[in-house]
């Protein structure tokens, strides 16, 4: 296959390890991105696959049509990875902007098109909501409202909505629903800071547990969904549902670090949150964690993966992810 694709989100881990896949695999790629990303964690994520192209890249914003018409003509696939991850009381606007505007925006202008391109988009499994009641989360369960929703949940989902709309409307595509994506970025942000912190010597675990992938099973779903031709279906990319304590226990193993050991629980856990809840739209900047991200982290969601299986895929383990992606960060360190 050599059909010219646009990602979006480029900058990002995600789009990043995709982008470079697609080139390594000699495909022409357009990559579109605001004038003022920062291109550092791409070049990072260019070094692990000794990359020496770049793609196409396009300037513009997801609230720009005139751009986003000039970047959809002429490609097989658009895979829409772009999306803003905050959980920051400060970052509402930019989320529902972002992640529900900008993905109405982008696919009412693929609907414009007399032949657009394939649409597949990455969602998140916090699309899906939460479950209160130990109940597994798959691709057919309801959105519910829930205090356990966070503001970037709710846009996932809402712009999720979007593509449905889409693909309602004629578009072909599918929608991918990662959970959160263990994989080489910049060091410092998205689940990066996992084995920053354990680096650091943390001490604390949340009560907690999440579904966990890597971004290289990520990409390989990707590619499969666009070579299977699968339409208007979502899938779940979870390899393994884990606790928080378990995950970073795997990352200081693999780091030669010692595992936090106490959990955040009880009075403190109450009152942290308490002060994240007070201090937060007081202070006008960013806490170390943020209140929705302490008010959820007590809380486990289990997610079903056999649909993504049912297409032939195999997951790896998530104990081969994070010693790859802690050997990995160590050596881009030095």
């Amino acid at each position: 296959m050599n059909d010219p694709v646009l990602v979006t989100g480029a900058t990002g881990l995600l789009g990043a390890h995709l982008v470079h896949q697609l080139l390594r695999s000699g495909r022409p790629v357009f990559a579109l991105r605001r004038e003022t990303s920062s291109l550092d964690l791409f070049n990072r994520v260019g070094g692990l696959y000794n990359s020496t192209t770049v793609p196409d890249w396009l300037l513009g914003a997801l609230d720009d049509d005139e751009a986003l018409l000039e970047a959809v003509k002429g490609v097989k696939t658009l895979f829409h990875c772009a999306g803003l991850v905050s959980f920051f009381r400060e970052d509402r606007d930019a989320l529902y902007k972002t992640n529900v505007l900008g993905t109405a925006r982008l696919v009412n202008v693929l609907l414009s098109l007399p032949e657009p391109p394939a649409l597949i988009h990455v969602s998140s499994i916090a699309s899906l909501g939460r479950s209160s009641d130990g109940a597994w989360i798959s691709e057919k369960s309801e959105w519910t409202d829930s205090p356990l929703n966070t503001h970037y949940a709710i846009t996932k989902h809402l712009g999720e909505m979007e593509v449905w709309r889409g693909f309602e409307e004629g578009l072909r595509g599918a929608i991918l629903n990662p959970g959160i994506i263990l994989g080489t970025g910049d060091g410092h942000s998205g689940s990066n800071v996992f084995f920053r912190e354990v680096k650091r010597g943390l001490k604390y675990h949340p009560q907690g547990g999440n579904g966990f992938v890597s971004v290289e099973d990520c990409v390989r779903l990707l590619l499969l969904l666009e070579s299977s031709n699968v339409q208007h279906s979502r899938f779940i990319a979870v390899s393994e549902n884990l606790s928080y304590k378990d995950l970073l226990t795997l990352i200081a193993t693999a780091m030669g670090k010692n595992p936090p050991s106490r959990a955040l629980t009880g009075l403190s856990y109450r009152s942290i949150r308490f002060l994240a809840r007070m201090l937060e739209p007081l202070l006008g900047k960013k806490l170390p964690l943020s209140y929705e991200n302490l008010r959820v982290s007590g809380h486990t969601s289990l997610y079903d993966n056999r649909a993504a299986r049912r297409l032939g895929f195999d997951f790896e383990p998530i104990r081969v992810s994070v010693e790859r992606t802690a050997a990995q960060l160590a050596a881009l360190s030095h």
